[in-house]
């Protein structure tokens, strides 16, 4: 009898195949149907792959979830700091910021609703692992630091920049 531990090419598909149709079917099914109405049987029939096969990739549902929500936000972070160090006046970046988030929403609108349900979905719903406020929180620093840098260049009225970070942020997210 062999020890060799299971994989997935074992089970027919190949790994990195399997895992992306995880996560690409994981997140369309936690859009449509939010954290809770989205089982691990749904998301291995849309994926096309066995219960063993989603676990070999992830420990349960919420590991995969979390997976998708830190990816999420460390995609936009990168997308945020590219911005920052391509473009030098407070006007630019903001300007900029408002456009990679548009281009980011059109091109995965399915994150957008993940995103948003995990921000406002009740307490009770979803994975407590995932940790909103500091996920959030790295956004928002980044966006402040625009603005101390726009108050301290002359480009910004005087004003609190974390207050202008959040009005920033809130009027991104009102639009997207």
């Amino acid at each position: 009898m062999s020890t060799k531990p299971r994989t997935p090419t074992d089970c027919g598909v190949p790994p990195n195949q399997a895992e992306t149709r995880l996560l690409d079917n994981a997140l369309r099914l936690f859009a449509e149907r939010g954290y809770e109405g989205t089982t691990i049987r749904a998301i291995i029939e849309r994926a096309g792959v066995t219960r063993p096969v989603l676990y070999y990739y992830f420990e349960n549902k919420e590991a995969l979830f979390c997976r998708l929500v830190k990816t999420t936000f460390l995609e936009f972070y990168g997308g945020i700091d590219n911005v920052l160090s391509t473009h030098a006046c407070c006007r630019d970046r903001l300007k900029a910021l408002m456009r990679m988030a548009f281009e980011y929403a059109e091109r995965s609108p399915e994150m957008v609703r993940l995103t948003l349900q995990v921000f406002f979905s009740a307490p009770q719903e979803g994975p407590t692992t995932v940790e909103i406020a500091k996920l959030d929180e790295g956004r928002m620093q980044r966006f402040a630091q625009v603005m101390r840098e726009g108050i301290e260049s002359g480009e910004l009225a005087p004003r609190e920049p974390w207050a202008l970070a959040l009005a920033f942020g809130g009027m991104m997210d009102t639009y997207v």
